[in-house]
């Protein structure tokens, strides 16, 4: 039970370390952070539940992984079954939805389908983040900048 407690009490100080934002090795200077996908920078995360979203996912994945050699950003691919028309896909990419579609029950199409669809995020993240470091604006936020 004590085992159990001091367990308990490490989850919920890495917590409250994580969520100040800031990390500390030891004999070192702390490591600021910007939230929870910087600290585990180039995942790409599977949140499909069909056949039809394991294939996109797969073809998906593989293709990012190619081009985001340097592991720059964390992407989740979501998908929401409908009864109908096949799946609707959702793709995140540093805590924002930067790709929502219907994707018909052809498996053949998805596959086809994520690896363009990879290079065009993968491109749109590159021009944000370019855009962001050339744009200075006082009254706005990182976050808030398109």
């Amino acid at each position: 039970m004590n085992a159990q407690r001091a367990i308990a009490a490490c989850f919920a100080a890495v917590a409250v370390l994580c969520a100040h934002g800031q990390l500390v090795r030891e004999n070192e200077q702390p490591i600021e952070r910007h939230g929870p996908v910087d600290l585990a920078g180039g995942l790409v995360l599977d949140a499909t539940v069909t056949v039809l979203g394991h294939e996109f996912f797969s073809a998906f994945a593989d293709a990012w992984r190619e081009l985001d050699s340097l592991q720059r950003y964390s992407v989740t691919v979501q998908e929401s079954p409908t009864a109908r028309f096949g799946s609707t896909i959702r793709i995140q990419a540093q805590g924002r939805t930067v790709y929502q579609a219907l994707l018909g029950p052809n498996r053949q199409q998805a596959r086809e389908l994520a690896p363009n669809l990879a290079g065009d995020i993968f491109q749109q993240l590159l021009r944000t983040e370019a855009e962001q470091a050339l744009t200075r604006d006082l009254d706005l936020g990182p976050e808030e900048l398109p």
